[in-house]
């Protein structure tokens, strides 16, 4: 319930009303949130044992990690974890 993410849906609610429909996860709760399953992977496997000398080594690093997540097709992985539809 940051601030922000109020922002956020009061902006969409203004510029699109109907749009969405806004659920708040309970205050921590990672298995209900696919992006939580997606995170391990993006900082714990594919960048392992990697210190980055640079912003630039570090979002290159950080763009192959998406992308080897998006070839190994385990996005809907995550939302079948959290129990979410796609």
């Amino acid at each position: 319930h940051l601030p922000a993410h109020h922002a956020a849906e009061n902006y969409f609610e203004d510029e699109h009303p109907g749009w969405f429909e806004f659920e708040y996860f309970p205050t921590y709760s990672p298995e209900l949130n696919p992006v939580e399953s997606c995170w391990n992977p993006m900082k714990n496997v594919y960048p392992s044992h990697f210190f980055p000398k640079t912003d630039a080594e570090l979002t290159e690093a950080a763009q192959r990690a998406a992308q080897r997540i998006n070839d190994e097709r385990l996005l809907p992985a995550f939302f079948k974890f959290a129990k979410l539809k796609l």
